[in-house]
């Protein structure tokens, strides 16, 4: 078998690794982004459920029911037919009806997220560690 003098050889490697060394950059970044796109798609599909949002008008306009909200928020939520998506957390942060506040945490890779409903103010969206 014909060889290629090994000076040619020698270069093909050395560029090739430059092109190894990227390739392994372009996939690391393709993998967070895929990540941060879905957290944005988690968002999306919270914020547009209807079932959600009606039972969230209901602890508006009925604070009272952010008691029971509060005790176990996963019965509160199957008995009014809400799936939230897999991995989300919720937490009556405070039931009290003049404050009450709602947390919805969830994490998607090292990305970890927070959607905070709060009564009087409407919604908060960010990472999970701000209050």
């Amino acid at each position: 078998m014909d060889k290629l003098p090994q000076e040619q050889i020698d270069n093909l490697i050395s560029q090739l690794q430059g092109h190894q060394q990227r390739l392994q950059q372009l996939k690391r970044q393709m993998k967070t982004l895929s990540e941060e796109a879905a957290v944005h798609e988690k968002l999306v599909q919270m914020g547009q459920d209807q079932s959600i949002l009606s039972v969230l008008g209901s602890l508006y306009n009925r604070p009272e029911l952010a008691t029971e909200a509060a005790q176990n928020p996963a019965t509160f939520a199957s008995k009014r037919h809400i799936n939230l998506p897999e991995g989300v957390t919720v937490v009556v942060v405070d039931a009290k009806p003049e404050s009450l506040k709602i947390d919805a945490d969830f994490a998607v890779g090292p990305h970890r997220l927070k959607v905070r409903w709060i009564r009087d103010r409407g919604f908060l969206l960010g990472a999970a560690n701000e209050s």
